[in-house]
């Protein structure tokens, strides 16, 4: 109970713009996942992506390090130091640990945009189509990231495909 309120705290703290405190916070909370799941999340949140990818490689050196939980962390910190080869790399790993997950490749759309590689992100837009553009459902998470991230350009393109293939797109249709 008292790690649950800790958790409610610390996303106060970021949400209010308060990530120095909610580094401290987390570091308080001491060294399972959780914890450095918060502050990795913290350091990011206060612009230290380099310190954050650092922390990652040691976490991720760790024998109890649970690969799908860092490498999401690890997309967004290469992302934000623009270490655009290990974000790929990054990338590629997750997709190969979750070949069927949608959000893995969501995700990776999202964070390639937000690079602003619009081609590599078209690319992998096209992939996710491909994978799992025809349900509706797979599309749905996706459009409400990119909303998020505020990349119309792709918003239209899901926007495109949801009518396509016959999905009702007023969701896709409101992000925009």
């Amino acid at each position: 109970e008292l790690r649950w309120v800790m958790q409610r705290r610390f996303a106060a703290l970021l949400a209010g713009g308060r990530a120095a405190e909610a580094l401290a916070l987390a570091e308080t909370g001491g060294g399972d996942a959780v914890a450095r799941e918060e502050q990795v999340e913290a350091l990011l949140a206060a612009g230290r992506a380099g310190e954050a990818v650092t922390r990652l490689a040691r976490w991720r050196a760790q024998p109890d390090a649970n690969v799908r939980q860092i490498l999401p962390l690890q997309v967004r910190a290469l992302r934000e130091t623009r270490a655009f080869e290990a974000m790929d790399r990054a990338l590629e790993e997750w997709r190969a640990l979750a070949p069927a997950d949608p959000a893995v490749f969501s995700f990776g759309v999202v964070q390639l945009a937000l690079a602003g590689r619009a081609e590599a992100a078209n690319a992998a837009f096209d992939d996710f189509v491909l994978r799992f553009g025809g349900q509706a459902e797979n599309l749905t998470p996706l459009v409400s990231a990119l909303a998020a991230a505020q990349h119309v350009r792709l918003l239209q393109r899901c926007v495109a495909v949801a009518n396509e293939r016959g999905h009702p797109p007023q969701r896709a249709q409101v992000a925009l």
